[in-house]
C-alpha cells in the first residue's frame, strides 16, 4: 500500500514537471518575438509610442514649409511696404546684370520711374491668355508647394512701362510670405528667378 502511494506521487510530481517547463519555455519564446535587438533595427514592444506630443514645435514644422500656419496676415498688394520689398528687390536685380551701357541704365531707370502700384487681381477667375508667365507660376506653386489657390495673392503692375505689366504672386511660407516678380526678365520663363521674402 505504502509503495503504491509513493508510485501515484512519483509520476503526479513527473507529469507536473514537464508542463512547467513546456509553460516557461513559450513564455520566453513570446517574449522573444516581442522584443527585438537593436542590430535588427527594430524597437522594443516596451518602447511603442502612443503619445504625439503636439506642443513640440518640431510637429509644426512641415506644415509651416508648406504655409498652413493660420495667423500670417495676408499682405494687400496696394501696401506702401510690399510696393517698397518689390522695388527694393528690382532694384537689386537690375544692379546684377552684367549690361551696364548706357541704354541697360536709361531701362533700370525707366522702370523704377514708371513702377507704379499694385492691384489685386483674382487668383480663381484669373485666364491663362490674360499672361502665361503669371499663370504657369500659379500653377506650378499650387502644384510643387501644394498651396491651395485660396491662400496665393496675384498683384498686377497698375501700369505698364514696356507694355506686358509685371505680375507678383506671393504665398505663405512659414512665417512670411515668398512672392515671385513675374516678366522683369524678358529672357527668363523661369518664375523663381526673381524672388523675396515678405516682410
Amino acid at each position: 500500500m505504502k509503495y503504491g502511494r509513493l508510485y501515484l506521487l512519483l509520476g503526479t510530481l513527473i507529469l507536473l514537471f514537464p508542463a512547467a517547463g513546456m509553460a516557461s519555455g513559450m513564455s520566453e519564446e513570446t517574449d522573444a518575438q516581442n522584443t527585438f535587438s537593436a542590430e535588427d533595427g527594430f524597437f522594443q514592444s516596451e518602447d511603442v509610442i502612443t503619445d504625439i506630443d503636439e506642443t513640440n514645435p518640431e510637429f509644426y514644422r512641415e506644415s509651416e514649409q508648406l504655409g498652413q500656419l493660420k495667423d500670417i496676415t495676408p499682405p494687400a498688394c496696394s501696401s506702401p511696404e510690399l510696393y517698397a520689398k518689390i522695388r527694393e528687390r528690382i532694384l537689386a536685380y537690375t544692379d546684377t546684370l552684367t549690361a551696364q551701357s548706357t541704354l541697360a541704365k536709361r531701362q533700370k531707370a525707366l522702370i523704377l520711374a514708371n513702377l507704379g502700384g499694385f492691384s489685386n487681381v483674382s487668383v480663381e477667375s484669373f485666364k491663362p491668355e490674360t499672361d502665361y508667365n503669371a499663370a504657369n507660376a500659379l500653377i506650378m506653386i499650387k502644384i510643387n508647394e501644394k498651396i491651395p489657390e485660396k491662400d496665393i495673392i496675384l498683384c498686377r503692375q497698375n501700369q505698364a512701362t514696356r507694355g506686358t505689366p509685371l505680375y507678383v504672386v506671393l504665398y505663405p511660407y512659414a512665417d512670411n510670405y515668398r512672392g515671385y516678380i513675374i516678366n522683369l526678365d524678358k529672357n527668363s520663363i523661369d518664375y523663381k528667378d526673381i524672388s523675396f521674402i515678405y516682410p
